[in-house]
């Protein structure tokens, strides 16, 4: 007798479980905006361990205005490099302050082994990477909004 309710049962679990699943996952974060005077950015934000590890690595193309704030825990020496990249970028680092300490423009990908580390002067807690020429008029000790 038990056995006619199996089926029904095995339905059930296949419907109602991935439903369930799908409703307890978060939702996406939208897209952050970061200002430097007046520049805005649309960055996604690369705040796990595994974000930050695949950053903007593999993309054929970056669309200028566009891409991807590092957010850190707390303010550190920040090494980055350009490993597996397919487009040069600008990279800026920023301080628990949100000031500019450094920014290094038009970073070519890593065609060598080891790559060449590009790395913060001072303790940083994020790291804007945007498409080469994004930060062409963005001046150390600039002033950082993110919203």
């Amino acid at each position: 007798m038990l056995m006619k309710y199996v089926p029904a049962g095995i339905f059930l679990i296949l419907i109602f479980v991935p439903l369930a699943l799908s409703c307890a996952s978060p939702a996406l974060k939208p897209n952050s905006v970061v200002i430097i005077g007046d520049t805005s950015f649309t960055v996604e934000i690369a705040d796990t361990q595994e974000k930050r590890t695949r950053g903007l690595s593999w993309r054929q193309d970056l669309t200028l205005g566009h891409g991807m704030l590092f957010v850190f825990e707390e303010e550190q020496d920040r090494h980055f490099w350009m490993k597996d990249m397919k487009i040069s970028l600008d990279i800026a680092f920023i301080d628990q302050n949100l000031r500019i300490i450094d920014v290094y423009r038009n970073v070519p990908p890593c065609t060598g082994d080891p790559c060449p580390l590009i790395s913060s002067s001072s303790p940083a807690q994020y790291v804007l990477e945007v498409k080469s020429g994004g930060l062409h008029a963005v001046a150390l000790r600039s002033k950082v909004h993110i919203s």
